[in-house]
């Protein structure tokens, strides 16, 4: 072992390797805490969604009750293993489909802040959609809410798109054929959206709803 001198010892360079060392151990720590407040702020935020979410699962008549079953939710009891059993492992994800139904009607109540919280609620259908398998029995739903979300932001052409692909994977599902109907006539494409509705006609010829809609368009 090599010994240094007391003048070794107080030389600028030495001192400096010294310093060095005490910076980069400031330094660490102090990254150390920044990742510890983050932790801490993300895990707040996320139990203040949860919370959030949680009101409008119990209070909002237009969340299906089962949302309560899923991860936001506040039931989990033995009954969570039949919805586990019914969407597969989709379930897992579910819950932010129903945090979705919550942004887009906590986004119609308060219109002020309405684009943030219908963009929310399009990044939780998106979130399902891309880990549902293409066939899933539930998918039409998720789509149908985005495409909702989509109308209320006036994007048109891509909630048309949303309706497009029901129609491709659920053909008779009479909503989407309604909303891809309006989106067209939103879009100032009224013969598009006639043209629908009667292919509809075609499908569903005791639907009322459709031939009301297409009476409208008539006049």
């Amino acid at each position: 072992m090599i010994a240094l001198s007391d003048s070794q010892y107080k030389s600028p360079a030495f001192l400096e390797v010294i310093d060095q060392g005490v910076d980069m151990k400031m330094k660490l720590v102090f990254l150390f805490l920044i990742i510890i407040s983050i932790v801490f702020s993300i895990n707040a935020f996320c139990d203040g969604y949860k919370q959030r979410y949680l009101k409008g699962f119990l209070h909002d008549p237009n969340i299906p009750r089962w949302c309560r079953y899923t991860q936001y939710g506040d039931l989990h009891g033995k009954d969570r293993g039949k919805f586990l059993k019914k969407f597969g492992h989709t379930w897992i994800h579910i819950h932010h489909y129903c945090g979705g139904l919550y942004e887009i009607d906590y986004a119609i109540q308060h219109p002020e802040n309405a684009a943030f919280h219908l963009l929310q609620g399009i990044g939780g259908f998106n979130y399902v959609l891309e880990r549902m398998p293409r066939d899933h029995f539930f998918r039409h739903h998720v789509l149908f809410n985005k495409a909702k979300a989509l109308m209320l932001l006036q994007n048109y052409a891509e909630a048309a798109k949303q309706y497009i692909e029901i129609i491709k994977i659920k053909s008779d599902y009479v909503p989407a054929y309604i909303g891809l109907s309006n989106a067209f006539l939103l879009m100032g494409d009224k013969g598009s959206a006639l043209k629908v509705l009667k292919q509809a006609n075609k499908k569903f010829p005791s639907n009322r709803v459709i031939k009301n809609q297409i009476m409208k368009l008539q006049k």
